[in-house]
């Protein structure tokens, strides 16, 4: 088999897919778990507790622990509430799949980077990086979210569209959500099955179609719970000064971790997100800017990384991505994935192939937007009552059924969390569903050509950030960001940051003044006309 197809993707089940024997195998209980050869995979156990890590994770405290050093760790936690703080503050892009008699648990990182898909075939669980691969092990069909999504005006108007986590398009297929853990135990099947996997609450699933009464595993069924296991806790309040130092701490030790492992290969435009990234990586890394569109639309974002490079003395080089998908390229890439996003970010990772084919790692600030209020940059966070909030905030998923169905469920399980532990839903809703549905496509397509490594993928990072005044880490200042950068590298702030947009914003600053002065607008103390 070709190695760019299914690159760094896995498939569980309970015996091997003989078309994937060239990949690597491990036990986990009485399923077969397949990691394609470019994706690491590292066993640790302890007593009759076996952890299995698919991908990679990292620890910010202590750079130099390997995979094998936090699967050992991962396999002596005996309880829930140990895992849970096992993974409190690692880095990375992975799954772990602890296996112990009778019972697999399976948790992602912590934004869900590094994706899976579940099913009940024949009453036994399997499990894929992704749809597509899943179907080669057991028959999937296309449920009515199929045509509901791809009929949509959604699809057509959006090229990086996507669904929420914790759904596909096909029958009885589900996605594992961030901050939740699969929880697979083997017994007796029983005639009254309850079916509630994308809710977030307990439930049992078994094949519709009774089995055999000859087949070895006629008294057996696997039986799956979908279990949230974070936020569980009130989010702690921290000052500016002290969140900086925390943040900073947390940020470099990952990117530091990262670079121990790898050479780092960073994005860079005229952003906030990449000069924070570079500010914590330092001169050494590898730099790039992806040209998607005509240059003269991209001026700032082209010449500002070019002038920062030149001054500061690292390295930097744009790649154009606007050449059409190779016949040869288009077939893996739309091979790889359920909903391949050829023309949109095929033809940007066509163009990086040669950029990491010596295994650089790619890192990425996507998620940075969690702890930045990005769906209430200027504001409060609003009252949200009901789950048509998030519905009608992507535009194009209202009037999609499937989606207002996981969206509703999805609202039933987090409203209580959040209220309990202090956390905004909108900031939830970026976390699970931006990352570990947007984002998590986006690295997964982007698996046929590099690894990516997203620091923010980390809770405790995250939840440093959310501690901190909502007003120091919103727009027009993002002083909580600045003051970062300011402490690892100031440099970097002799350019301008997003120069278009801060210049948009005096103007519009600059022309409310003037309404306020010809009395056609009032001040926010007094209400508008």
């Amino acid at each position: 088999m070709n190695p760019l197809l299914y690159r760094r993707q896995f498939l569980l089940s309970p015996k091997p897919l003989p078309r994937l024997k060239a990949w690597q195998q491990a036990d986990a209980g009485t399923y077969t778990l397949q990691v394609h050869p470019d994706c690491p995979l590292t066993r640790a156990t302890s007593g009759n507790r076996t952890a299995m890590l698919v991908g990679y994770c990292l620890e910010p405290r202590v750079p130099k622990a390997t995979n094998s050093d936090l699967a050992a760790r991962m396999a002596r936690s005996e309880t829930l509430e140990g895992m849970a703080i096992c993974l409190h503050g690692l880095s990375g892009r992975f799954l772990v799949f602890l296996s112990e008699p009778g019972l697999l648990r399976i948790y992602p990182d912590a934004c869900g980077l590094r994706s899976l898909f579940w099913t009940i075939r024949d009453r036994r669980f399997h499990a894929a990086s992704q749809p597509t691969l899943l179907g080669k092990a057991v028959p999937i069909t296309p449920s009515a979210a199929y045509e509901q999504y791809f009929g949509s005006e959604y699809v057509k108007i959006k090229p990086g569209h996507y669904h929420p986590a914790g759904v596909s398009l096909y029958e009885n297929v589900y996605q594992l959500v961030p901050n939740h853990f699969l929880e697979i135990k083997t017994g007796r099947s029983t005639r009254n099955i309850s079916r509630n996997p994308a809710g977030h609450q307990s439930g049992t699933l078994t094949e519709q179609k009774p089995q055999p009464a000859s087949h070895p595993q006629k008294k057996m069924a696997d039986r799956v719970r979908h279990i949230r296991f974070y936020p569980t806790r009130t989010l702690s309040r921290i000052s500016s000064e002290e969140g900086v130092d925390a943040f900073n701490a947390l940020l470099k030790g990952s990117l530091e971790a990262a670079a121990r492992r790898s050479s780092l290969a960073l994005g860079l435009s005229a952003g906030l997100d990449s000069r924070l990234l570079l500010a914590a990586t330092g001169p050494k890394v590898y730099t790039y800017t992806l040209i998607n569109r005509d240059p003269g639309l991209m001026y700032h974002d082209i010449h500002i990384p070019k002038a920062l490079a030149a001054r500061l003395g690292f390295r930097h080089q744009c790649i154009d991505t606007r050449k059409p998908l190779e016949p040869t390229f288009r077939a893996f890439y739309n091979a790889n994935t359920d909903i391949p996003h050829s023309e949109h970010w095929g033809t940007q990772a066509q163009a990086m192939k040669e950029l990491f084919s010596n295994g650089l790692l790619a890192v990425k600030g996507d998620g940075a937007e969690i702890i930045r209020r990005y769906y209430y940059k200027y504001k409060r966070h609003p009252r949200i009552t009901s789950h048509h909030h998030f519905v009608k905030m992507i535009t194009g998923w209202k009037g999609i059924p499937f989606i207002d169905n996981a969206m509703l469920r999805w609202y039933e399980g987090v409203r209580p969390a959040a209220d309990r532990t202090g956390h905004h839903v909108l900031d939830l809703f970026y976390w699970e569903h931006e990352m570990g549905g947007w984002m998590a496509r986006n690295q997964l397509e982007w698996d046929i050509c590099q690894e990516v490594f997203n620091p923010y993928s980390n809770r405790e990072l995250l939840e440093v950030g959310l501690g901190v005044d909502e007003r120091l880490r919103r727009l027009p200042d993002n002083t909580f960001f600045i003051r970062a950068i300011e402490k690892l590298w100031p440099e970097l702030l002799l350019d301008p940051i997003h120069p278009q947009k801060t210049q948009s914003r005096h103007i519009r600053k600059r022309f409310k003044k003037l309404l306020m002065k010809v009395g056609l607008r009032r001040s926010k103390n007094t209400g508008r006309i």
